[in-house]
């Protein structure tokens, strides 16, 4: 999952230069609409590496484990 990353920053960019012509007309449209771009590669980078943690965790079985009580 490294490449997510990557493939968010080149979106990222080709949506800068792509949206170039709102910002003679419109910056603070630009500028919303390239900070959107920005939260929405920042959410989707969070949300990976939240699941990443997650199955980190979490055996081959699919159980977390936790302490119960030991067999007597």
């Amino acid at each position: 999952m490294r490449w997510v990353p990557a493939i968010g920053l080149a979106q990222l960019v080709y949506s800068a230069v792509d949206f170039r012509l709102v910002l003679a007309r419109d910056p603070a449209r630009y500028l919303i609409h390239v900070a959107g771009e920005g939260l929405l590669l920042a959410v989707l980078v969070a949300a990976g590496l939240t699941y990443a943690a997650a199955t980190r965790r979490t055996p081959r079985g699919g159980r977390p484990t936790s302490p119960g009580p030991s067999p007597s």
